[in-house]
């Protein structure tokens, strides 16, 4: 499954410094915001966020200040449907947690 993960335009060299693109997992065991309840915050699961259509991936990027970049990466295994976005009133779009503790190899395919 292609997914498509937007980031900040800072975190690009980041991304890119050795020889990438890679995308650095996340674990959300250390994360705590208000609606943790809706997400996979505090959950002791590694890995990557990314949405199922490119537009989605864009329009959360413009909704988030801009000065985004969008890279697309294959989940080649285990994926669960983001509880944020299970409300379509609320937000629009799929997204999706790719379940892995590995560097996944990137494409950067759009710049803000």
């Amino acid at each position: 499954m292609k997914l498509y993960h937007t980031t900040k335009k800072a975190n690009q060299s980041l991304i890119e410094w050795n020889g990438g693109p890679q995308l650095a997992p996340g674990n959300q065991v250390d994360l705590n915001w208000s609606n943790a309840d809706e997400t996979f915050q505090g959950q002791d699961i590694c890995g990557l966020f990314g949405f199922t259509d490119i537009e989605d991936a864009k329009e959360f990027g413009y909704e988030n200040g801009g000065d985004f970049i969008i890279y697309a990466f294959d989940a080649d295994g285990e994926t669960l449907d983001d509880p944020e976005y299970d409300d379509p009133e609320y937000l629009n779009g799929e997204a999706k947690f790719f379940v892995t503790e590995e560097h996944v190899d990137a494409e950067l395919v759009f710049e803000a």
